[in-house]
């Protein structure tokens, strides 16, 4: 089954901030969790109900996954530092 992808508003905002060599890292790590979005790399965020993280770099991606829907939201894109703030 694939998932649709949705990028939130701040995340857009965050990727279009990218290096265009860091941005083409990002765009497929992304695309890679539309086919399988809990494939090897993606970890469970604790604290967290519906929380995931994938690791690109030195960036984090930061989404939830919608299993009735099948849809990955990405609620975040961030360096490690900034991350995890809320």
């Amino acid at each position: 089954m694939t998932y649709r992808i949705r990028i939130e508003r701040a995340a857009g905002k965050a990727f279009d901030a990218l290096r265009p060599a860091t941005k083409q890292r990002v765009a497929a790590a992304i695309d890679t969790l539309a086919e399988n979005p809990r494939h090897f790399g993606v970890i469970k965020m604790t604290g967290s109900s519906d929380g995931y993280r994938l690791r690109v770099g030195d960036y984090r991606v930061v989404f939830t996954i919608d299993d009735a829907a099948a849809l990955v939201s990405i609620v975040r894109i961030a360096s490690r530092q900034g991350a995890y703030r809320k």
